[in-house]
């Protein structure tokens, strides 16, 4: 404050006892000021979360990210490896690091839609054709309840689906052609949705026992999914060339013809 400022000025003309006074209500002005700021400090930033008792050798109550109910109600497949725990836990634990995708929106002017990356999650973090069978029954069962939490009716579709897989004779022998019946039929499911038929589900596990039984002598004892399915496709591909060379122009007419008649009405897309 110069002697040439208006301020200056003014306080000068002021009497001993009104200075006094105006000093005081600078000061406590400035500890007011004080005071809200430590308060405002001590306000915490976010509100603590409610904690739940978990029983020893209870699994955690499972929790649906978001980012999983966005795939769903934009009709995206989601793979099952999404439902194990630790996959469900890794995803509400990592979710600012994890990699996303923009959806394509019916308006440019609508901001777009990021949701999870599935096929980067199945790389790196869990694919569902390498599930064993513990994490695929876990993961089943909770593919049921996530149904049960978006939808209004109850999922009997998928009760009649994962029981008709796992009420097999022989479901621990066969799981890597479970497992392969149980994609296949989802995807085609994610496609299109259709009713559940004995007759349709049996076919497929039949045509992936027998794909198993071609691919026992190239598997490894306790070999993974993943290799199962590379010497299936091995051996369909030696059965395609095989049947090309012995059929030659017969064959080629053949698959055409079978072309269509699927495109006419065939109850399974191949």
């Amino acid at each position: 404050m110069t002697p040439d400022s208006r301020l200056y000025n003014a306080v000068r003309k002021l009497s001993p006892k009104s200075g006094r006074g105006l000093i005081k209500a600078f000061g406590t002005l400035k500890r007011t000021r004080e005071e809200d700021k430590g308060g405002a400090e001590r306000i915490p930033l976010k509100k603590r979360r409610d904690e739940v008792d978990i029983p020893v050798g209870s699994r955690l109550p499972i929790v649906f990210h978001q980012f999983i109910r966005e795939l769903y109600s934009n009709k995206i497949y989601i793979p099952l490896s999404v439902f194990t725990s630790p996959s469900l836990i890794y995803i509400n634990a990592h979710t600012p690091t994890m990699e996303k995708i923009k959806l394509n929106t019916a308006s440019s002017a609508d901001k777009p839609l990021c949701v999870l990356d599935t096929a980067a999650f199945e790389s790196n973090c869990l694919a569902e054709k390498d599930l064993d069978r513990d994490e695929w029954t876990e993961a089943a069962q909770d593919w049921v309840s996530f149904i049960e939490t978006v939808e209004s009716e109850k999922p009997d579709h998928w009760n009649a689906h994962f029981g008709f897989l796992e009420d097999q004779d022989n479901a621990k022998s066969i799981f890597p052609a479970i497992l392969i019946t149980d994609i296949k039929i989802r995807k085609r499911y994610a496609a299109l949705p259709f009713k559940f038929s004995h007759e349709l589900y049996r076919n497929d596990l039949n045509e992936e026992v027998q794909a198993l039984k071609l691919a026992h002598g190239i598997m490894s004892d306790g070999g993974s999914v993943a290799e199962y399915m590379g010497g299936v496709r091995g051996i369909r591909q030696r059965q395609r060339r095989r049947l090309l060379i012995d059929g030659g122009p017969r064959c080629s007419r053949l698959g055409v013809a079978r072309q269509r008649q699927r495109g006419r009405g065939a109850a399974w897309p191949r």
